[in-house]
C-alpha cells in the first residue's frame, strides 16, 4: 500500500525547497484552452529555472496572491540558496470544463545549493487547478503529492 502526502505548493515554496519562475499564457481565442494551461506550466518551469519573480507571480491568480509580498520575500531568500531545474515527464493531463480547467504531471526536480551540490528528488505529482481570468489562465490552487514507502 502506497500513502500519498499532500502539500500545498505555495506552503512548498514558503519553506524554500521547490518552486522556480512562471508565465501566465493562453490568450482569449487561442486554438485550445489545453494549449493555454500548458503554456502556463511552461512559464511557471522557467520562472522556476530563472529565479523570475515577476513571471512566477503572473502565473498565479489573485485568489492566490494573498501575502503575496512575503511570499516573494521567502522565495528570493530561497533563491539565494538554491538553484532549482524541473523536468516534467510526459505531456501533463489537462482537462478543461468552461473557465476552469485541472492539470496534473509527473515532476523531478533538482536543487543546487549555493556550494553547488546538486540533488534531485524522487519523482512528484503535480496538482494545479486553473481559472480563465480577464482572456488568460492562471492557477488558482494545487498541490504536491509524494508516493511514500509503506511503514
Amino acid at each position: 500500500m502506497i500513502r500519498h502526502l499532500q502539500i500545498r505548493w505555495i506552503s512548498v515554496i514558503l519553506f524554500g525547497c521547490l518552486f522556480p519562475k512562471c508565465v501566465v499564457y493562453g490568450q482569449a481565442g487561442d486554438p485550445s484552452p489545453a494549449t493555454g494551461v500548458r503554456e502556463v506550466i511552461s512559464r511557471l518551469k522557467t520562472s522556476l529555472e530563472t529565479k523570475d519573480i515577476d513571471l512566477f507571480s503572473s502565473c498565479l491568480s489573485p485568489t492566490q496572491m494573498k501575502g503575496i509580498e512575503e511570499q516573494k520575500r521567502n522565495l528570493l531568500e530561497t533563491w539565494k540558496k538554491f538553484s532549482y531545474s524541473l523536468d516534467i515527464m510526459g505531456l501533463p493531463q489537462v482537462n478543461v470544463n468552461g473557465a476552469s480547467a485541472d492539470a496534473e504531471l509527473m515532476v523531478i526536480f533538482s536543487l543546487r545549493n549555493a556550494e553547488g551540490v546538486s540533488t534531485s528528488m524522487p519523482p512528484v505529482k503535480m496538482v494545479l487547478q486553473f481559472r480563465e481570468e480577464d482572456g488568460r489562465w492562471k492557477i488558482s490552487d494545487g498541490r504536491l503529492e509524494w508516493s511514500l514507502p509503506p511503514k
